[in-house]
């Protein structure tokens, strides 16, 4: 409800570049944060492609579970 959407393409796509994504659709976010939290849980590569929703309050945590 009230979330914003971003649309991430290729899958194989960096964190740092899907965060960048995000920002350009408003979604407040630090792509290099994000970037450090996706290889601390070995999670650095492997993002869906797709178009995703996300709602405020969503933790970091979260929405690496949602890309990955």
């Amino acid at each position: 409800a009230g979330g914003r959407r971003a649309s991430l393409s290729p899958s194989d796509a960096a964190y740092e570049l899907a965060a960048s994504q995000m920002q350009e659709a408003g979604i407040a976010i630090n792509p290099d944060l994000l970037s450090l939290l996706a290889r601390w849980r070995k999670l650095a590569t492997g993002i869906k492609a797709g178009s995703y929703s996300v709602s405020k309050g969503l933790t970091p945590e979260q929405l690496l579970a949602k890309l990955a």
